[in-house]
């Protein structure tokens, strides 16, 4: 088959049975329920596929995971070969077929993140259908990481963008969880929702309760969405602040280097100081407490000489010497 010889080899098949019988040969299965074609799909090679074709194989036969060759195709990224299985007479009929998890060839292309690929079956009018976990393509393409693909699907299907899964997750939601910091700042950068899924749980939740500090990270200092997830709350994490303080105290630094501004002096000057204003805009009264607690308790840790000051109407100047 890799030689693409499959004339020759009908010929002489030919000679002693009959084109039916051919037929059954080209689209016989082995035990996982592929077909020649399905391995001539895998691997490209498009001689043997063109002649496999036009000797009577069949390009919608399922394998054991109801997968077709144009799912293999996809997943390995063979333009050349998906374009010859969608030009063939039942091309249109196959484009939108879904495997045994519902993943149709867009989905598994922009899993992979096969950007070629998926430009030409959107081209080809593939449709946007949902996997069984209830996810668009885009969806899968954040889980994986392939900035390129979200771009490319958010723009021809911007609407895919805030999306949820039978879980209530979008792919901000699901670009966390998989520690995809990339992907999770494209998103923030489109203008994604920060929303709640079926658990109460944000985005920036998950990036804590796992401890994705790459997550976490290109969450709290995106240019211009960290103030709006800093100021997420949730009964899992009240406060991002001192959830961050606790769980990633590396991370609240870098938040407290981006936000934060330094007097024009020395850092061994007693009148050196840090202005957080920002942080406690998001803060409560309360959480406020516990931070001027935590810092005082911490203050070695932090800088002998800090001075914390507050925003209006908060005017008091604690100093933790």
């Amino acid at each position: 088959m890799n030689g693409g010889r499959l004339q020759e080899f009908a010929e002489e098949v030919c000679k002693t049975q009959t084109q039916a019988q051919l037929e059954l040969l080209l689209n016989e299965k082995d035990n996982t329920g592929c077909s020649p074609l399905h391995y001539a799909s895998r691997d490209g090679h498009i001689r043997s596929l063109e002649n496999l074709i036009r000797l009577g194989a069949c390009i919608n036969l399922k394998n054991n995971n109801n997968e077709s060759p144009l799912h293999f195709a996809a997943r390995y990224g063979r333009y050349n070969t998906v374009k010859q299985l969608l030009d063939s007479e039942k091309g249109s009929f196959i484009i939108n077929e879904s495997d045994g998890e519902g993943l149709t060839p867009l989905h598994i292309a922009s899993q992979q993140g096969h950007t070629r690929v998926v430009q030409l079956l959107l081209n080809r009018g593939a449709l946007l259908h949902r996997d069984h976990n209830g996810r668009n393509p885009s969806q899968l393409a954040a889980m994986s990481g392939y900035t390129e693909t979200i771009e490319l699907l958010h723009s021809v299907h911007s609407h895919l963008l805030d999306q949820i899964d039978k879980d209530g997750n979008t792919a901000l939601h699901l670009a966390t969880m998989e520690n995809k910091p990339h992907a999770i700042s494209v998103l923030l950068s489109m203008g994604c929702k920060l929303l709640y899924n079926h658990m109460d749980m944000s985005a920036i939740d998950y990036a804590i309760y796992y401890k994705y500090p790459q997550a976490a990270l290109a969450m709290v200092t995106h240019e211009e969405r960290a103030n709006e997830v800093m100021a997420l709350k949730s009964d899992k994490h009240p406060c991002v602040t001192l959830a961050l303080i606790a769980s990633m105290p590396k991370v609240f630094e870098a938040v407290q280097d981006k936000c934060i501004t330094k007097a024009n002096c020395k850092k061994d000057s007693k009148s050196f100081y840090v202005s957080m204003c920002k942080i406690y805009k998001q803060m409560h009264v309360q959480t406020k407490l516990c931070f001027l607690h935590y810092v005082a308790e911490n203050k070695k840790k932090i800088n002998k000489n800090i001075i914390v000051r507050q925003c209006r109407p908060l005017n008091t100047l604690h100093h933790f010497a």
